[in-house]
């Protein structure tokens, strides 16, 4: 017999991810009415795809029976995956809150099981990722995570520091489990194991890097290390030297063997990344922070967009493959997190977000004449 019925609240953040959207919640919404103590909170991170004509005019209907509650905030410019999940979790009104991402299925009885497992085991939360390593192949199913609202409020949600994407998930794992509480899989097989496969470009085309990017640099230093310039649409840039661990190891440096020391593929120099501001000038691009001014020319070759340092001439090359251009934002959008996310295990860092998190003005359920201020 179960001891306790518990409420369990599904959150869901959308931002411009309508066309999944429209695949999963319908579905996830009458997938749970075998456990009618649930609720289904979407957070609309400041949609523009019509996310919010969609749910007024198909699914009003589970607002009106309180299955579905729908937030709205106008707030954000760009997606932020910590923000948006600590505040829609504390939207949430579950003794259980689950986050489900918009490509994500829950599956029919995901309630039921959940209750079950939470009233077996006390000290408990519900993850796909276990000790900093994937336990399932579909990467897609990663960010959910199921756990007693009380344990989210006592490590203070998501790192909010964390702004890029990747590893805040990992980091709220790790805190977790720090905090004394065992971490549970969700299991190979168990319900709710499927989402909507897609390209790493959807994950990332809301991003604040994505957004606001003009063009990347890149100047070959050895056959593993790499300098990459982000051009950004407001005159700033971000310049760091990205290295291929596993290329590292394989190079010789006078016959001796060099072994990098990352159990990542790549790192960043001095976990680094350098700032300042950018501007074109006739046939240059000058490059400026707070120690020097970079100066870079076009040089006519036969090689596209080659570009040299004034300085050392060194060869700079605008890099234009679109796969290649997602796969460099993916990566320096993960090192900055990645780093916040060791600092955080090295200092044993239980609770973070120490002046707040999860704030926002948001909307209920198209009241636009009043608001909920978090």
């Amino acid at each position: 017999m179960i001891a306790n019925k518990y409420k369990i609240s599904f959150c869901t953040v959308c931002m411009n991810r309508l066309h999944h959207l429209k695949q999963t919640l319908p579905l996830n919404l009458m997938d749970s009415f075998g456990y009618p103590d649930t609720e289904f909170v979407l957070l609309d991170y400041n949609s523009s795809d019509g996310l919010e004509q969609y749910v007024l005019s198909e699914l009003s209907v589970y607002i009106n029976n309180n299955k579905l509650i729908y937030f709205r905030t106008e707030s954000p410019h760009y997606f932020n995956r910590s923000h948006s999940r600590n505040l829609a979790f504390r939207l949430a009104s579950g003794d259980i809150i689950c986050n489900i991402d918009a490509d994500n299925f829950t599956g029919k009885g995901l309630a039921n099981y959940i209750n079950q497992v939470f009233n077996k085991e006390k000290n408990i939360f519900l993850t796909n990722i276990k000790s900093g390593a994937l336990i399932d192949s579909q990467k897609d199913i990663l960010g959910k995570v199921c756990l007693r609202k009380e344990d989210f409020i006592k490590v203070c949600g998501y790192d909010e520091s964390m702004v890029n994407y990747g590893f805040e998930d990992f980091d709220l794992v790790n805190r977790l489990e720090l905090s004394g509480l065992l971490s549970q899989s969700f299991g190979f097989n168990s319900i709710g194991q499927s989402a909507i496969a897609h390209q790493v470009e959807e994950s990332l085309k809301n991003e604040e890097i994505s957004c606001r990017l003009e063009s990347i640099l890149l100047n070959y230093i050895t056959p593993s290390s790499t300098e990459l310039i982000f051009l950004l649409k407001d005159g700033f840039f971000l310049k760091g030297v990205l290295t291929d661990n596993f290329a590292y190891n394989l190079e010789l440096d006078t016959f001796q063997y060099k072994q990098s020391l990352s159990k990542y593929q790549f790192s960043l120099k001095n976990d680094e990344l350098i700032r300042g501001k950018w501007k074109s000038v006739s046939d240059r691009i000058l490059i400026t922070n707070d120690s020097d001014l970079h100066v870079i020319q076009l040089k006519h070759t036969n090689i596209p967009y080659l570009l040299l340092d004034n300085n050392n001439s060194k060869p700079y090359y605008k890099l234009a493959d679109a796969e290649m251009v997602q796969t460099a934002i993916m990566i320096f959008s993960q090192i900055p997190n990645r780093v916040i996310m060791e600092n955080n295990i090295r200092k044993k860092k239980i609770v973070v977000n120490e002046g707040g998190y999860g704030r926002g003005r948001v909307f209920k359920n198209f009241d636009y004449h009043s608001f909920i201020d978090l």
